[in-house]
């Protein structure tokens, strides 16, 4: 986001703008594992035309011994999106220009393998996001499961995200 516009002046952008997003979707990776603890670096650099840190680095411990090396930031000098998720079993590589275009390049590498590209959106329902979070909100309220979206649900991304601010104001 080369263009500050209405997050200019924020103490937090990227953690407050971001970040949120990159939590609940690394929640969604892995449901089951919760926020132990997070340290973190806020650093604005000096082409930024934001007000306050742009950038944030940090490490974070889930349960489960799961380690997370995390990056995010509005003054990236072009644009881009990677996750990298390793296991025991092997790397998955996404890479694209934003979290919310579909232009993904996926790549799989079995462990101490080589990378190869591999198809997964084909494997994706072709139904829009709203339609399923409509048929989700319209099934709880008949009396059925809450919601992965609900506020409960989220509750250890609001806790990850408060810890990361903490951590970054006491870097």
């Amino acid at each position: 986001r080369p263009d500050p516009l209405n997050l200019a002046r924020m103490t937090h952008p990227a953690m407050l703008e971001m970040s949120c997003h990159h939590f609940d979707a690394l929640f969604a990776l892995l449901p089951r594992a919760k926020p132990i603890a997070i340290t973190a670096r806020g650093y604005k650099p000096s082409w930024s035309r934001y007000f306050a840190n742009s950038m944030v680095d940090a490490c974070i411990d889930l349960t489960g011994g799961i380690q997370v090396l995390y990056h995010c930031g509005f003054d990236a000098r072009a644009a881009c999106y990677e996750l990298r998720v390793e296991g025991s079993k092997g790397v998955l590589r996404v890479r694209g220009e934003h979290m919310s275009t579909a232009n993904f390049t996926y790549e799989l590498a079995p462990a101490f393998g080589n990378f190869s590209n591999v198809d997964l959106e084909a494997q994706i329902p072709s139904a829009s996001a709203w339609s399923l979070f409509m048929e989700q909100w319209r099934h709880w309220l008949e009396g059925g499961k809450e919601p992965s979206f609900s506020l409960r649900n989220n509750l250890r991304v609001f806790a990850l995200l408060q810890a990361g601010i903490e951590a970054v104001e006491r870097c």
